[in-house]
């Protein structure tokens, strides 16, 4: 698995990402869902990286998956600035159209180990 970014998205995540310490994680989020097939492809930050986890190849950052939300997401995808937030995309098509600034403002994700 592969995620490509632009540079825009690059500049702003180092800010978020500049303790060494962090990880990119992709998440399928189904918060508030009563399904575990609703939720949506986002990106959030954790210092927790589990067992389960794996590598996503990335050239600047720390980005992991669990193998439980792989299925959920491509093989090859972007993450872009959009200034107000980022997107996520796929040759397929748009994975996520908005992933707010919130994500990164509200903290880091915990996450059980």
């Amino acid at each position: 698995m592969k995620l490509k970014m632009n540079d825009q998205a690059i500049a702003r995540l180092k800010k978020y990402l500049a303790d060494p310490d962090l990880y990119l994680l992709l998440i399928f989020d189904m918060s508030g869902c009563q399904c575990g097939m609703n939720g949506t492809p986002t990106i959030k930050l954790t210092r927790d990286k589990l067992l389960t986890d794996q590598t996503v190849e990335q050239d600047y950052f720390r980005v992991i998956i669990n193998k439980n939300d792989i299925v959920f997401f491509e093989q090859e995808m972007t993450l872009k600035d959009l200034g107000h937030g980022f997107q996520l995309t796929s040759p397929a098509g748009i994975l996520n159209p908005i992933i707010p600034n919130r994500h990164f403002e509200q903290g880091l994700l915990a996450r059980t180990k």
